[in-house]
C-alpha cells in the first residue's frame, strides 16, 4: 500500500509456523536497477492471534456478505480471538477502544458498540472515500 510519500507498507500473515522463514522484498522501477530487501527469522506458533473469517465483515443491520459499505455504517466484524470477554459500550461518544480491543479502517481508529472473541461491532468513518477499497487492521 502507498503511503504517498515514496513509502510503502504491506502485511503478511503467515498460516503454518516454520523454523527457518526467508522474506524477500523487490523494488523495480526501471530503469533504476531493483533493490531487494532480505530478511531471515522464524514464525512462531500463535494461537491467540486474531483471525477474520473470510466474509465475515458485514453490515451490521443485515449480516449480509460482500455487500458494499458506506461511510458511517455501523458494521459486524466476525472471526475468532477478537477481544477479551464480552464488552459493551455505555457512553457517547462511542470510545475506539473496548478493554484493549481497536478496530482500525483506512488508519482510523473505529468507534466501538460491542467486542467479544467473535465478533466486534462498530461504525465506519464517514472520512473514507465512497466507492474505494480500505485497508482493515
Amino acid at each position: 500500500m502507498s503511503l504517498c510519500n515514496g513509502l510503502y507498507s504491506g502485511t503478511w500473515r503467515p498460516v503454518n509456523p516454520s523454523e527457518q522463514v526467508i522474506v524477500t522484498v523487490r523494488a523495480d522501477l526501471p530503469p533504476l536497477p531493483s533493490a531487494d530487501v532480505v530478511a531471515n527469522g522464524r514464525v512462531r506458533e500463535n494461537p491467540d492471534a486474531p483471525i477474520l473469517f473470510t466474509g465475515g465483515i458485514v453490515n451490521a443491520a443485515t449480516f449480509a456478505s460482500g455487500q458494499a459499505l458506506a461511510p458511517g455504517a455501523i458494521v459486524s466484524v466476525f472471526g475468532d480471538n477478537l477481544a477479551q470477554g464480552l464488552n459493551i459500550a455505555f457512553e457517547l461518544p462511542l470510545e475506539t477502544e473496548l478493554a484493549g480491543t481497536k478496530l482500525i479502517v483506512a488508519g482510523i481508529e473505529e468507534p466501538l458498540f460491542f467486542s467479544s472473541a467473535g465478533q466486534i461491532n462498530a461504525q465506519l468513518p464517514f472520512e473514507l472515500t465512497p466507492n474505494s477499497r480500505v485497508q482493515w487492521w
